[in-house]
């Protein structure tokens, strides 16, 4: 498909929409705003270029707000390893991948820094005893690796509403849903920065015209 055919499967108010279109087109590619475009044709046969326009800007404001605090649970989670054991190292529980990369950088600390979210998870879960007070233990696994898919995602810059999640358990529910997934980061957060992000995730959607699809937390 090229730019002007899949310029014709949107309706345009004016000519400076169409424009507009023309243009984010060109700076962000078909194959993202074609799986835009799909999304919003699961309600209608061919949406507004509007209502693909905005569908667009939320979701890329949800990509924004959700990488800060992806990163900031990645932190958390090395700052209370490090925490824990740079001066008791001969009581942290250490996983291959650890111990490969701890052989070229020796501190705690500093080879936690060097490990990817998965092997940063697989520390935590090999040391979660002092997650005891923050987390429920028998649910760590589950979240941290929704978590981790959720960051992946964010990461790619991928259309998240046409994604695929894992699933997680929030207040006792389990679900795949991106809704579900975002609430599930929240609750990995630590507890200070929870109504910030609450603000930040809801303020995504001020001045677009998203009919019912915003996620509030």
């Amino acid at each position: 498909m090229n730019p002007n055919e899949l310029m014709e499967e949107m309706v345009y108010k004016n000519s400076e929409e169409r424009a507009e279109a023309r243009k984010y087109i060109a700076l962000k590619g078909i194959v993202q705003y074609r799986r835009v475009i799909d999304y919003c044709k699961v309600a209608e046969k061919k949406p507004t270029y509007k209502k693909v326009s905005d569908l667009y800007r939320y979701d890329k404001r949800l990509r924004d707000a959700l990488y800060i605090y992806l990163s900031m649970v990645e932190e958390f989670l090395r700052a209370c390893l490090g925490n824990e054991f740079e001066d008791n190292e001969n009581k942290l529980v250490k996983t291959a991948r650890f111990k490969n990369k701890q052989a070229q950088y020796s501190s705690v600390s500093l080879t936690l820094e060097q490990l990817t979210l998965k092997e940063l998870n697989e520390m935590v879960l090999a040391n979660k005893s002092i997650f005891a007070t923050i987390y429920e233990l028998n649910l760590l696994q589950l979240n941290l690796d929704a978590m981790r898919v959720l960051r992946n995602k964010v990461g790619h810059h991928n259309f998240l509403f046409a994604e695929s999640y894992n699933k997680c358990s929030v207040d006792g529910v389990v679900d795949s849903t991106l809704k579900h997934n975002i609430i599930n980061l929240k609750c990995l957060l630590p507890s200070e920065f929870r109504q910030g992000f609450t603000t930040s995730i809801n303020a995504c959607a001020e001045k677009l015209e998203l009919f019912g699809r915003e996620i509030r937390v």
